[in-house]
Parts: C-alpha cells; structure tokens; sequence
C-alpha cells in the first residue's frame, strides 16, 4: 500500500515537470457516489476526498485528470450465517481524459473516457476494484489563479471483496459526482 502512494506522488511530480509551461492546476476534491454490486446483488454508497491533478484546467482542447483520494464505502454483503455489513476505507486513483466541447473565459466543459483502480481496506476486509467508464465535467474559473471542478462519472468495473472468511467477485456500476478546486499554473 505505501508502494503504491509513493508511486502515485511520484507520478504527480513528474506531471508537474512535465506539464510547468501548460495550463495546468493541482488542489482538492471531494466525492459522494454509488455503487451496484452483482454476485453478491447489493447497493454501496461512498463519500470521500483527495488530491487532484487537472494537465489543463482552462486553455486547450484536452485534459488528463487524476485524481488519487481515500473514500468511505458502506457496504453489506450476504453470507452463509445472514448480512455482514461494514464500513471500510479504498485509496483510489481515478484517469480522466477529457475533451473540450465548449469553452469561454469564464468555464471550459468537457466530457471523455475514465479509468479507476481503487484497494479496500479495514479490519478483515480487502477488496480491489477496477473499471472503466464516461465522465462529464466543467472547470469555472474564479479568479486568474484559481478554477473550481464540477464533474460526474457513470462507470463499470469488476469489484473482489472479502470479509470474515466470505469472499466475492463480480461485476458493479457505480456513479461519482466530484466537486474540487485546483490553483491553476501556467496560464497568463
């Protein structure tokens, strides 16, 4: 788990290298979502926050986002003595490349492909989720330095879980709406 955070930090220094004379913005975002699990049928809710990485915030026809956080998920599973339901903690790290469909000085808003890897963790419990999807979004600049992030996210993916000896496996979808604001670098 911590290899995988410094790998994570280490991939945003590189973007920050990589993209100082670009438009791009690093901050904050929080999340509240759902999830649809199949074998076994249940519903999750989640809420939860990180840090985000936007290549271009306001200027040109693309952006790649990523977004690494730590979210809340409650869940129940169903085993062979009744419910088992829990609480437990996922590290996520979210992709989003994203294409400009309209754009003013005041907002760009765009629409694009995501990908998401996500580890669960809490007293017993472990699971690993991945998937893809389609995510749709708006950047509104508040000032010269600063942009606030609308975006929301309809995704499929295949979720592993385990908890008291039980496990299972099986297809989910699962929907996300971020809000977040970055401090933009590299615009004038």
């Amino acid at each position: 788990m911590i290899r995988f955070f410094i790998l994570s930090v280490s991939f945003i220094f590189i973007l920050l290298l990589a993209n100082s004379a670009m438009a791009s913005g690093i901050g904050i975002y929080g999340t509240v979502g759902g999830s649809k699990n199949f074998s076994p049928d249940t519903f999750a809710i989640n809420g939860g926050g990180g840090l985000v990485f936007d290549t271009n915030v306001t200027k040109k026809d693309f952006n790649y986002r990523l977004n690494l956080g730590l979210e809340a998920w409650n869940d129940r599973m169903d085993t062979d003595g009744g419910t088992a339901s829990y609480t437990a903690f996922m590290f996520r790290t979210v992709h989003t490349f994203g294409f400009t469909m309209s754009q003013t000085k005041s907002y760009r808003f765009w629409l694009g492909p995501q990908f998401h890897v996500g580890v669960g963790f809490k007293d017993g419990f472990h699971g690993v989720n991945a998937g893809l999807g389609f995510a749709i979004g708006v950047n509104i600049n508040i000032n010269e330095s600063a942009a606030f992030l609308v975006d929301g996210a309809l995704r499929g993916g295949y979720l592993m879980r385990g908890a008291g000896g039980y496990y299972a496996h099986g297809g989910n979808v699962s929907f996300h709406l971020n809000l977040g604001v970055v401090y933009k670098m590299g615009e004038k």
